[in-house]
């Protein structure tokens, strides 16, 4: 018996039993319950009302590593060639606030970062994006961030590295490997939270989300803060560069657009410093 690690919603569940080729039909059983038989699987899943979910079975060690891999959860990873299953793309995303206190109440900087292993380089970086969260609507690297803060850093960082994946990287079937370490970015981008801020942002991450895991197999892995983690540790120093309004024109989208990069940059400074004071 096994049982994933958060709790989900019957259609949650549903979508990833879909996604694995199954036809959910859940039998009623006391305590109100929810029971499929899988088909594909030697295994149960059974749904209780408050979102636990336990797979039993012979096959439920492998039918619950699938639905993780399905639901994004959690997996602690410390570098990308330790991770089995193959070759893969992994990309760590961080975002940054110095004065998250006042996001919201004055205009603050806040800035993304990744850190890209190619797939067949896994021991090195093969490149660092970083930059300004951009909030002015009208500029064409807008994601739709309202405001800088940590928030609107971690799931621009994420929309970068998706926008990466989707335009950028090669081999496009080659699955990839995102690493975060904000539960926030990850209940957002698989819809287990509404967002109540910063919709568009939220929206538009959810859309690259399915855009890129229709080309790609594509998996969300948490990774401890500060831990240790070289990725993680370059990702969170990108960051702090973006929060400076500093940006890299490795990314192609960045560059196509350096016109609007340097203005993000020059206004990402200037609340920076004046904040700094």
């Amino acid at each position: 018996m096994g049982r994933l690690s958060q709790p989900y919603s019957l259609e949650q569940v549903e979508q990833a039993l879909r996604s694995l080729g199954e036809t959910p039909i859940w039998s009623s059983l006391p305590r109100a319950l929810r029971q499929h038989k899988c088909v594909n699987f030697k295994a149960f899943v059974n749904v209780w009302p408050g979102g636990t979910v336990l797979v039993q079975g012979g096959e439920a060690p492998k039918l619950e590593q699938a639905l993780k891999e399905r639901l994004g959860e959690a997996i602690e990873d410390r570098e990308p060639q330790f991770l089995a299953g193959g070759p893969a793309w992994h990309l760590f995303v961080d975002g940054s606030c110095p004065v998250n206190k006042l996001a919201g109440k004055v205009p603050t900087a806040a800035g993304w970062g990744i850190a890209v292993y190619r797939f067949d380089q896994p021991a090195e970086i093969f490149v660092e994006l970083f930059g300004p969260v951009v909030t002015e609507a009208v500029s064409p690297l807008s994601l739709g961030a309202m405001c800088g803060s940590n928030n609107t850093g971690e799931l621009s960082a994420m929309a970068e590295a998706l926008l990466c994946l989707r335009d950028e990287c090669p081999e496009e079937r080659t699955p990839a490997v995102l690493h975060y370490d904000s539960e926030y970015v990850a209940n957002i981008v698989l819809g287990r939270n509404r967002a109540h801020k910063n919709v568009e942002l939220a929206q538009k991450l959810q859309g690259l989300y399915a855009e890129v895991q229709a080309s790609r197999p594509v998996r969300l892995s948490h990774v401890k803060g500060h831990s240790g983690c070289a990725g993680n540790e370059r990702a969170d120093q990108l960051a702090a560069q973006g929060t400076e309004g500093r940006f890299s024109l490795q990314s192609k989208r960045w560059a196509k657009h350096a016109e609007a990069a340097e203005a993000a940059g020059l206004a990402n400074k200037a609340q920076f410093n004046l904040l700094s004071l």
